[in-house]
């Protein structure tokens, strides 16, 4: 039960933030950006969240930041995947494989991170 309230308090926390981040970026792009730059900053914005949210995990986890990094990432890619079946109904592409890997990565790197400071407190 403690696994599945860590990780819902963990979805939870994305889907808050990926919902706050598509406001603000649809606001900007009706304002002022054009789409490049909107999914640039889109981009950049979810490996923010992708790090920031796994190097919290990974300082509170005891399992090496790999291991971390890969199911918060997994967990996160996951959601994306079916936001976009449910949603936009769209095939995938070989640029949205790309897309995850980068994600995956900032998550990694995120964790790695994050237990690597923690053993230095």
């Amino acid at each position: 039960m403690d696994l599945l309230k860590k990780y819902g308090i963990l979805i939870g926390k994305f889907g808050g933030l990926f919902l706050i981040g598509s406001l603000i970026l649809s606001v900007l792009e009706y304002l002022f950006l054009n789409s490049k730059l909107t999914y640039i900053c889109g981009l950049i914005y979810l490996i923010l969240v992708f790090m920031i949210l796994s190097y919290k995990e990974a300082k509170k986890s005891n399992a090496r930041g790999f291991v971390t990094g890969l199911k918060i990432g997994g967990l996160f890619i996951l959601i994306l995947l079916l936001m976009n079946l449910i949603f936009f109904q769209t095939h995938f592409k070989f640029l949205r494989l790309i897309y995850y890997l980068i994600l995956l990565f900032a998550s990694l790197f995120g964790a790695i991170i994050g237990v690597n400071s923690k053993k230095q407190e």
